[in-house]
């Protein structure tokens, strides 16, 4: 039902009113039992979310408005805002992209039926 393409492990699952679609980017972050975590920002990737039904809403359930965080302040706000989700149409299909930084998970509720 959605076609996900890119570096990226994910898992649809059906919801009585559309989707729900996991992503999760593994490329990007390392991290020892004994030491912080590293990241390399170059290792972002762009996926590709391909839906024939027309989505009528898509949110993130992950996201949510900025916290203050101790550690380590200079990456964690921006894994935890919402991620706006815009569908174009392509064809037959309706189509969008988004990026995911090193380490990132999203969740997204994607509405087909009211």
């Amino acid at each position: 039902p959605v076609d996900v393409r890119g570096n990226v492990e994910y898992a649809v699952n059906l919801h009585p009113k559309g989707y729900v679609v996991t992503l999760s980017h593994n490329e990007g972050i390392a991290k020892m039992s004994h030491s912080p975590a590293k990241l390399d920002r170059k290792k972002t990737t762009e996926v590709v979310l391909r839906l024939r039904e027309k989505p009528l809403k898509t949110e993130d359930w992950l996201g949510e408005e900025p916290q203050s965080w101790s550690f380590p302040e200079e990456w964690l706000p921006e894994y935890t805002q919402p991620m706006k989700v815009e569908w174009k149409p392509d064809g037959e299909q309706h189509v969008a992209t988004v990026t995911l930084r090193p380490g990132e998970m999203r969740v997204f509720y994607i509405e087909t039926k009211k």
